[in-house]
């Protein structure tokens, strides 16, 4: 209720000052005026008003749905007077990646790059190709020819940890008494 005192001159009295009581009649809410009766205690007088629609008085925000990394969520309040319920989107947060973890790829195999989300633990993944071979242009003795046996030469991978080899070849066993 609101408490109202108005002044104002009375026909009957000039120099009459109101005092108003009030009686509300009926409550302004979110939808609808209200309406206050005043009355005044000495003389009687009677005024009518209009209050104002109020805005609504809404609760805070609950999360009905949660959010994700992928997935909006939903939160909705609703107003204490009348009832009315507003609902709003919670925008997906996305995927906060953690750092790569890789494992190399050789000469022969693929490698992989892999991390995960520090929230939902997703995980991406990518191949890394196989690198193929770096054979050295130069050959390399393998083997040492001597008189009795035949040597061998070729061409080696420059790739560490890699021992293939390549264009082969035989190197005649040296001639002689």
């Amino acid at each position: 209720m609101v408490a109202a005192t108005a002044l104002g001159l009375c026909a009957c009295d000039s120099d009459h000052v109101h005092v108003y009581g009030q009686e509300v009649i009926r409550e302004a809410t979110c939808y609808s005026e209200g309406e206050v009766r005043l009355v005044c205690l000495e003389c009687g007088d009677v005024r009518t008003i209009v209050m104002p629609i109020v805005p609504h008085s809404f609760t805070v925000w609950e999360v009905v749905t949660e959010v994700t990394c992928n997935e909006d969520g939903l939160w909705k309040r609703r107003c204490t007077m009348c009832g009315l319920q507003q609902t709003g989107e919670i925008p997906a947060r996305g995927h906060d990646w953690g750092e790569w973890e890789i494992q190399e790829a050789t000469c022969e195999m693929s490698g992989l790059m892999v991390h995960k989300c520090t929230r939902c633990e997703e995980t991406e993944a990518r191949i890394i190709g196989a690198l193929g071979h770096l054979f050295d242009t130069a050959f390399t003795i393998d083997k040492h020819p001597t008189k009795t046996q035949d040597g061998q030469r070729s061409r080696h991978c420059l790739r560490p940890g890699c021992n293939a080899v390549t264009d082969v070849e035989i190197i005649h066993r040296l001639g002689g008494d």
